[in-house]
């Protein structure tokens, strides 16, 4: 019997904590008998689930020892907890003391889907007066995922807040709830505005191509980095993001270098669909756009193929940086640039070194 509602095998990895194989010894009997209290001062602690004798709220109470012998293990239960444990721990969401609710929030998201009935408790949570309650709430939805997708406007909201940690938690986990969170797509766009606290990469992959048009306005912001970050997000749609590549070429004669390289990376993560686009930079008086648009080639890498005799051209473009351009690209295309080899091979003679 398995009241505490643990995974198999947990107690194995438990003997594992320690010395020897043996289980970890009180190295803190401070902190035991301050977690064993915690348990017993409970009104209805002994009707929790529990784990070698010990209620839920021991366990819970000794993850906030400052020493690693005793929290290490309690976290290590607390990890391996089955739906088993959710009443008690969706209880403790509640309780007073902030470690608690941090607590119980963390142990409901190692769940993952598992905890989906503990969404809507969690997702009070995202109110909570103390921030790092907050993100670790959002944190929680987010391993839970898709099925957390009634969470979407506490979410959306929270990416406002003034805490950080809460804000960026809220933004991964809408993009792990994925396309049932692109209302949320508005809001996520201005807090990019704000502030880059997260990985707009993740969020977009997460919401997909529901992002494109939001994202696609922004190419056009004042500020390179938002623009960087845009291209970049578009960049992790991959083929999906046909739609910006007029946008993004535009974006390879941004006055930031940031910005032309991000651009030309994404078209090349959107792939040959994007060659038409480059074809006027190609043939462009200015040395630089003829350098980032066989540089945008290369990272098509042999999606590429079908502008080979284009970069062949370029390796005897009278600026050498295009030259140097246009053999990278050559090489990562791959063995489909192999009637190349006479043209490379010339340039091994090419007095600039760039080349």
């Amino acid at each position: 019997m398995n009241p505490f509602g643990l995974l198999p095998g947990t107690a194995a990895l438990l003997a594992c904590v320690g010395c020897g194989g043996e289980p970890t010894p009180a190295s803190d009997k401070t902190d035991q008998a301050q977690a064993a209290r915690a348990s017993e001062e409970v009104p209805g602690a002994k009707a929790e689930p529990q784990y070698e004798g010990k209620p839920l709220r021991y366990w819970v109470a000794r993850t906030h020892s400052d020493s690693a012998d005793v929290s290490r293990p309690a976290y290590l239960v607390l990890g391996h907890l089955n739906p088993g444990a959710i009443p008690a721990l969706t209880e403790l969401l509640t309780d007073n003391d902030t470690d608690n609710r941090t607590t119980a929030a963390w142990a409901l998201g190692q769940m993952g889907p598992r905890a989906r009935t503990a969404v809507s408790a969690i997702a009070k949570l995202l109110k909570d007066k103390e921030g790092l309650v907050r993100g670790a709430a959002a944190s929680a939805l987010g391993r839970i995922g898709p099925d957390a997708r009634e969470a979407v406007p506490a979410l959306t909201e929270l990416l406002k807040d003034s805490d950080p940690t809460a804000s960026s938690a809220a933004a991964e986990t809408l993009g792990e709830i994925g396309p049932d969170a692109k209302t949320a797509i508005p809001a996520i766009i201005e807090s990019l505005k704000e502030a880059q606290d997260y990985e707009i990469g993740h969020v977009v992959r997460g919401i997909g191509p529901a992002a494109i048009p939001g994202l696609t306005s922004l190419l056009k912001d004042r500020s390179g980095e938002i623009r960087a970050a845009a291209a970049a997000g578009l960049g992790e749609l991959g083929s999906d993001a046909t739609a910006a590549i007029a946008a993004l070429a535009e974006l390879l004669k941004d006055k930031d270098e940031p910005v032309r390289d991000t651009a030309s990376r994404a078209l090349g993560r959107i792939g040959s669909a994007s060659i038409p686009a480059l074809k006027p930079l190609l043939g462009s008086a200015h040395w630089q756009d003829r350098e980032v648009a066989a540089a945008t080639l290369g990272n098509m890498g042999s999606d590429a193929k079908s502008a080979i005799p284009t970069l062949v051209g370029l390796l005897n473009d009278k600026e050498a940086r295009v030259r140097a351009a246009a053999a990278s690209a050559l090489g990562q295309t791959g063995p489909e640039a192999r009637a190349a080899l006479p043209a490379l091979a010339g340039l091994l003679r090419d007095e600039n070194w760039r080349v």
